[in-house]
Order: C-alpha cells, then structure tokens, then sequence
C-alpha cells in the first residue's frame, strides 16, 4: 500500500459469517487502530466463503509511516457476543510517495 492513495482492501475467510457483525482493523506499531465495519465494508457470501472489501481514503494512508508494515485483522461477532472470531493478523508493506497531503483534483 502506497501513502496518499485510496487502495480498496479484500479479505477472504474461510467461513460464512452471515448475521454477523464485522470489524476489519488497520493497526500499525505505536498508534491507534483504524477500524472499518458496517457502511465502510463491502462483504458477499459464495460457496461458505465471506470476502470482506473497503477502501481507505487520502487521509488514513497519509496517516500510515513509510517502510512500517500495517497489520490487519478481521474480527466478527454475533448479536449477544455469544460467538467471536478472530482471523490471523495479515502485513501490507507502506510505502513512500514523494509529494505529501491530500490531492484534490
């Protein structure tokens, strides 16, 4: 993932997580977690499989460091908390770009 840019994130689990509430998190080392759910994620259920989709803006790349991998992970809960999961934790590599701040065409 490049800073500065507006990069659509997909991840693919396993399992149908119909009914259940999503939360895909954007963590990098020393500062706070970004979390998509609800509106911000795309999601469809094929074959028992759930892919899960959503974009990050200018300003939350902008927001990432350079050369400090970004750990992702999708967290999903039932109504009532009475099933959690968690899948593995993911890397996306952030890379540099040359002319900071937010593009406005």
């Amino acid at each position: 993932m490049r800073r500065g840019t507006t990069p659509t994130i997909t991840a693919t689990v396993d399992a149908d997580l119909t009914g259940m509430t999503l939360y895909l998190a954007f963590k990098q080392a020393g500062s706070a977690p970004l979390v998509k759910t609800d509106a911000d994620l795309t999601v469809t259920v094929e074959d028992g499989a759930t892919t899960i989709e959503t974009s990050l803006t200018q300003a939350e790349t902008l927001a990432l460091c350079e050369g400090v991998d970004v750990k992702v992970q999708l967290r999903a809960v039932t109504v009532g908390g009475a099933v959690a999961l968690a899948t593995d934790i993911a890397s996306i590599p952030v890379e540099r770009i040359l002319q900071d701040g937010v593009l406005d065409g």
